[in-house]
């Protein structure tokens, strides 16, 4: 209503405005002359128009970069409003805002009461926005309550406190019903220091998890890279001899009888020994591309015990080793694939010469327990330390320690291929060592597996 004025007001206008918006105190037109100086005209229905004139001059005076940027939102077509702090009486404040009327510079002022319009206007605003969910308080420049949401709820002093624009000098303040914006960012802090913690041990657990992987590839490529070395050594040793004594039963050069079957004997264990590096190597293939089969049956372990040392009998006397059975006879029969248990047996033996230097014994026992039957494989050799014991049934792995084991080749994949069978068999296998005293290797076969005749 009052930007459509022309220039004046009639008391009666100037009643109805104050009739629609009982708020508003005083309405001061302010065009300016040819020089630019402002002229103030003031419509009050109270007797203090010249102390509002004299306090909306000194806002002009004192806020003249802010009145030219008034006019110029005024001439780009908007309406922007500036509220001033008066002088004139206590509890008002100028709301002021520039027109421009056939390119006249022109600014209109209202004065309004304060308390009236915290308590007509914003009033309803701060229940709508409280809804119970928080405490609202319009406070003035001395601290007084002008109007609280819920008058019956003492607000705290350390609530979160925000200035008014529309009112200089007033505040708002919020609190949350039932507890304190403070506790809130305190509770909030806390939640967010743990947050931090638990993101920050996540991150080092990851960074520890990468560097374990990062460790254990780089390990895995170290020992596939001694695989390698180790594999062409044991197959080139086997090769190099066959080849030297056949060349050499070939010229002729041997006439001794004796001397010829004793090179026979040297061809065919290094045929069997290089058999048994290949067999290896294809049955640790077939286990990680899992297209290894077995053929499950009850069979006699202590048969499948029998077998085997009479098959390696020869090589057991060449080496100098003696063997001791104390077999179970009592045992019943076990749900297995026979040759794989027969592969178990020979890598454990050959694991066994191979480590023995100064005693020279292998000790086989079969027996059961309430669960199952197990049989144990012992030596008297270079024994294992208990470090190396976590570590023997991986691919690839080899023990280094003392000089027999350094000097022995092999692939690292015997111990691997006897772990696998015995878990496809639903078994178990526990290893007990001690370093320079020897090695014992129980493996239990369940009783459950076992088929029904």
């Amino acid at each position: 209503v009052v930007y459509d004025l022309a220039g004046t007001i009639t008391r009666a206008e100037l009643s109805e405005i104050q009739h629609i918006s009982p708020f508003v105190t005083a309405i001061a037109i302010i065009p300016f002359n040819a020089a630019g100086h402002p002229e103030i005209t003031v419509y009050s229905n109270t007797e203090n128009r010249d102390s509002i004139t004299i306090s909306t001059l000194q806002i002009i005076g004192n806020n003249q970069e802010l009145i030219e940027r008034l006019s110029e939102f005024a001439i780009a077509g908007y309406r922007k409003i500036e509220a001033f702090e008066t002088t004139s009486g206590k509890n008002q404040t100028l709301l002021m805002f520039a027109a421009n009327k056939n390119g006249s510079k022109l600014l209109y002022g209202i004065i309004i009461d304060n308390k009236a319009f915290v308590q007509l206007v914003l009033s309803s605003r701060i229940q709508y926005v409280a809804q119970e969910k928080f405490i609202l308080e319009v406070i003035d420049h001395n601290n007084n309550s002008v109007y609280k949401s819920d008058p019956l709820t003492d607000t705290p002093e350390n609530s979160y406190q925000q200035s008014i624009w529309l009112l200089p000098g007033y505040a708002l303040r919020i609190n949350l019903a039932g507890t304190t914006i403070e506790s809130i960012i305190k509770q909030r802090s806390r939640q967010n220091l743990i947050f931090l913690a638990l993101l920050d041990i996540a991150l080092l657990f990851g960074a520890w998890l990468i560097f374990r992987n990062i460790r254990k590839e780089s390990r895995l490529n170290q020992l596939k890279s001694n695989f390698i070395s180790n594999v062409s050594h044991e197959v080139r040793t086997p090769l190099a001899l066959i080849k030297m004594y056949i060349e050499t039963l070939e010229m002729g050069r041997v006439k001794s009888e004796d001397k010829r079957s004793e090179y026979y004997s040297i061809i065919s264990h290094e045929s069997s020994r290089l058999a048994s590096i290949v067999n290896k190597i294809l049955s640790f293939s077939k286990i990680e591309n899992e297209k290894q089969h077995y053929q499950f049956k009850n069979v006699p372990l202590n048969q499948i015990v029998e077998d085997v040392v009479l098959a390696y009998s020869h090589h057991l006397k060449v080496k100098g080793f003696t063997l001791k059975k104390n077999l179970d006879e009592a045992i019943p029969e076990i749900y297995a694939d026979s040759e794989a248990l027969s592969e178990v047996l020979v890598n454990l033996l050959d694991n066994a010469i191979k480590y023995s230097d100064r005693e020279k014994k292998i000790i086989l026992s079969t027996g059961r327990d309430s669960t199952s039957v197990f049989l144990v494989i012992e030596d008297k050799g270079l024994g294992i330390s208990e470090q190396n014991q976590k570590h023997i049934f991986e691919k690839f792995f080899r023990v280094a320690e003392g000089d027999l084991a350094y000097k022995t080749k092999g692939s690292g994949l015997g111990l691997a291929i006897v772990k696998h069978i015995i878990d496809v068999h639903q078994g178990q296998i526990f290893v007990s060592s001690t370093l320079g005293k020897g090695t014992k290797f129980t493996l239990h076969f369940p009783l459950k597996n076992r088929s029904k005749n």
